[in-house]
């Protein structure tokens, strides 16, 4: 068990300042998720968790000690590589049994050793494959034996650097459900890096959005998805991401609206800045896909979006419609029932409570709550 600190890590590679000004408090026994891009700096903020990156600047604690300078030996951490790190030379047991008997552990008998493999074998599922070696195993397989290396050794603090990156989808969707049971039993802390934003959503406790280099927002799952602090937070979680188009916002006779394409709608709740006097300014407004209704003749409320059909695609148990709007493109998710053709003219609509805006310059939400 172990809470992680990282206070003010710098990180550089020459010019290139990798990890800037991190701050990031890790509870203990949390499944903690780090989100971003490829570039982002996920694995490199792992690496010096683990203790084989070191910092350039500022300070890395567990459970209280500074552990900045300590060896990985001493950390008493597990990492999980993205590519498996298997050895190909060893069978599953000798894999799985090669922490417990390598560097400054303390020495186990043959016997504990056996216990300890069989069982967080038998955990994952792969105690009949202890005699093979990985080029027998498939990708699914070999993940379980990479999880089970790390497991054996009961740390204080999983690591993960994307582990489920490489398996096909169902294998993937399998896997995930596991982590989800397996975080139950093990009584550790985890920090789980991913490019993958259902992942983060699926997995996490909290979440932490890094964008190159930098924290863009710390929050649960919901807080994260619902109450997104930037534009780039915002566009990061979703899948058809959120759609973004130029707004102007006002006040008029004490309440406040937003002007999309001409067409004006009314603000809910508080929005940062804006008064009577305050001159209209320019917004980025976002709305999901999955709160815009497309119809084929103008709605009845005030406020209706004309656009053109570009494309609608039926996928399974839901469409995809993609809508032409001025010089951009904004996609609805429609029922699979509904029918849209090609150049058809239809009207978008939306609900106030599901619009989020967006300083035009910082990207700031202006109605979230801060980071």
């Amino acid at each position: 068990m172990a809470n992680i600190v990282l206070d003010n890590v710098d990180k550089y590679y020459g010019d290139l300042h990798a990890i800037d000004h991190l701050q990031l408090q890790i509870r203990d026994r949390e499944f903690f998720v780090i989100l971003g891009a490829s570039g982002a700096g996920k694995t490199t903020t792992l690496k010096m968790m683990a203790g084989v990156e070191p910092v350039d600047s500022g300070s890395i604690f567990m459970d209280g000690q500074d552990v900045t300078r300590w060896p990985p030996e001493r950390r008493e951490v597990a990492m999980v590589f993205e590519s498996y790190a298997l050895y190909g030379h060893l069978s599953v047991y000798k894999n799985m049994a090669f922490p417990l008997l390598a560097g400054r552990r303390k020495r186990l008998t043959a016997s504990e050793v056996e216990q300890k493999v069989r069982r967080v074998a038998q955990l994952l599922g792969i105690d009949m494959l202890l005699q093979r070696r990985p080029a027998e195993l498939s990708g699914g397989q070999r993940q379980r034996v990479a999880l089970g290396r790390a497991l054996v050794r009961e740390p204080a603090a999983f690591l993960m650097d994307e582990p489920l990156s490489h398996l096909d989808a169902k294998i993937h969707h399998q896997m995930r459900s596991e982590l989800r049971q397996l975080r139950e039993c093990m009584g550790s802390t985890i920090v789980y890096v991913t490019h993958d934003y259902g992942e983060a959503l699926a997995l996490g406790d909290r979440i932490a959005i890094l964008h190159e280099g930098k924290i863009m927002q710390v929050g649960t799952p919901g807080e994260v998805f619902h109450h997104p602090a930037t534009r780039l937070v915002a566009e990061s979680l979703g899948d058809p991401p959120m759609n973004v188009l130029p707004g102007r916002i006002c006040c008029q006779d004490g309440r406040t609206f937003v002007e999309i394409q001409g067409q004006p709608l009314r603000v809910s709740g508080a929005v940062e800045g804006p008064s009577a006097a305050t001159p209209p300014r320019q917004v980025d407004v976002g709305i999901r896909a999955q709160h815009i209704r497309a119809t084929q003749a103008p709605s009845s409320r005030p406020f209706h979006l004309p656009g053109q059909v570009y494309v609608h695609e039926v996928l399974g148990d839901e469409g995809l419609l993609t809508v032409t709007v001025g010089p951009q493109h904004v996609m609805v998710l429609t029922s699979p029932e509904e029918r849209f053709t090609p150049d058809e003219r239809v009207y978008l609509s939306w609900e106030a409570e599901a619009m989020h805006l967006f300083c035009g310059q910082t990207g700031k939400n202006l109605q979230s709550h801060s980071v």
